[in-house]
């Protein structure tokens, strides 16, 4: 017994087919577009957050920079331009692209890494600067502290 299927229903099948790979791949362009826009979504935090983290490096290095001209310059007290810079890390740490990292995973090294260098600027950093308002002009064993505190590796021993 011979089937005869119309030729109406192989070409209708064979467009279902084709629609049905059409949408298929339309699907699986959406959800790689989809998933590269969170991916870059995720990045450019990253991104912002190193971007402060650096910012903050160049401020304290600046800093010191600016403590340690003064000093040879004889000036007393902390400048004015010591004081903006010190701002601008205050304004820094309460960045909320870094903020966002630790209080998203607290337990990780980034949240870990991002409150030592809050204590650190809290507890060392700027009382050493504070310390130095109100007496002469540092001498080289109080910038050479400063230095250790901002950047270990840049002190000569």
């Amino acid at each position: 017994m011979h089937l005869a299927v119309p030729r109406l229903l192989v070409r209708r099948s064979i467009m279902l087919l084709v629609s049905v790979a059409l949408v298929a791949m339309t699907l699986i362009g959406l959800a790689g577009m989809s998933a590269s826009f969170l991916v870059v979504d995720r990045s450019r935090a990253s991104v912002q957050a190193i971007d402060v983290a650096g910012s903050l490096r160049s401020h304290t290095r600046r800093i010191a920079n600016l403590i340690a001209i003064d000093a040879l310059k004889g000036r007393i007290g902390v400048s004015e331009r010591t004081r903006a810079a010190m701002a601008d890390i205050e304004r820094e740490l309460q960045e909320p692209a870094l903020r966002r990292f630790g209080d998203a995973a607290p337990g990780e090294l980034f949240a870990a890494t991002y409150r030592g260098v809050q204590a650190g600027w809290e507890r060392t950093v700027r009382p050493r600067i504070e310390a130095l308002d109100g007496h002469g002009p540092p001498d080289a064993r109080e910038i050479e502290a400063l230095l250790a505190g901002v950047d270990p590796e840049s002190v000569f021993a």
